[in-house]
């Protein structure tokens, strides 16, 4: 790949996860003078293009399939003391800008924590980006704006323990007497690094319908068994979908990162197991728990 590799402590915690569509992954790398998108052959691995530089401009997101259409979030500065952030749609054969739409303007102040997780769903999406979550529909046109408390990372300097992770979505409909569906709402589930409570908004309106104080909090796992899984410190929580009361809670060591989490299959997580007296040498263990 062309231009010189750039050092990961620049994103530092940001998972960079790439996109599998049709015979081709999307991803977002660190080449040139600003992050780069990259399109693979999911058979070699080999480059098929890189989306050309563009000074002071960087994809801020993970690559995203929205109704067939490659899309990222990119950010341009515009000035000392701001930033636009964009929905930007490439051409997924050839890499090349196809349009672009302005989205919010924000703080450069934005580049002290980079987040930026994004989740489709429907006909459009939504992104969390630093106290500021923005939905827009398939066209890139903004659908709403939602503002959280964050506190500054020198006022809150433990932020680093959350992870960072994309909003959850869950779909809730609800049937009528003879079968027939009388309603239908997406729901979303946020949380972010600096933010210490957890929001659930209207997707189609981004209206709060429930918040909950975790001050542990650290990550969302998924959605199993009727309840929103919570990683809070050395704990699970299960959470009520539609009010977020605590259904369940389980005890459990520090957690390893990663965990399979959905449907009524329960809760797959790993932790550190020790095995030897001293506690120096460590294995993983799996643990499965009813998400119940």
């Amino acid at each position: 790949l062309p231009g010189r590799v750039r050092k990961t402590h620049e994103w530092s915690l940001t998972a960079m996860r790439p996109v599998l569509h049709g015979d081709r992954i999307y991803a977002r790398q660190m080449y040139g003078d600003t992050t780069s998108l990259v399109c693979l052959d999911k058979a070699t691995g080999q480059p098929i293009w890189t989306a050309i530089h563009r000074r002071d401009h960087d994809i801020i997101s993970d690559p995203m399939i929205v109704q067939d259409h490659l899309v990222c979030l990119t950010m341009a500065r515009t000035s000392q003391l701001e930033s636009a952030v964009r929905f930007t749609e490439f051409d997924p054969e050839t890499g090349t800008i196809w349009r672009e739409r302005d989205l919010i303007t924000l703080s450069n102040a934005w580049h002290r924590r980079q987040v930026c997780e994004v989740q489709t769903f429907c006909d459009g999406m939504v992104a969390v980006l630093g106290g500021v979550v923005v939905s827009c529909d398939a066209d890139g046109q903004l659908r709403w704006v939602s503002r959280q408390i964050l506190l500054p990372p020198d006022e809150q300097p433990d932020w680093v323990t959350q992870t960072f992770s994309p909003p959850l979505v869950f779909s809730d409909t609800a049937h009528v007497a003879d079968g027939g569906v009388s309603l239908h709402r997406d729901q979303i589930y946020i949380t972010e690094p600096g933010v210490r409570a957890l929001q659930c908004l209207d997707a189609e309106t981004g209206d709060l319908i429930w918040t909950r104080t975790l001050p542990d909090l650290k990550r969302l796992l998924g959605i199993s068994g009727g309840c929103l899984i919570a990683h809070g410190h050395e704990r699970l929580l299960g959470l009520d979908l539609m009010t977020g009361e605590t259904r369940w809670r389980h005890s459990i060591e520090p957690l390893l990162h990663g965990h399979l989490c959905g449907g009524e299959h329960g809760i797959l997580v790993a932790r550190r197991q020790p095995i030897d007296d001293k506690n120096t040498t460590f294995v993983p263990e799996l643990v499965w728990l009813d998400g119940k």
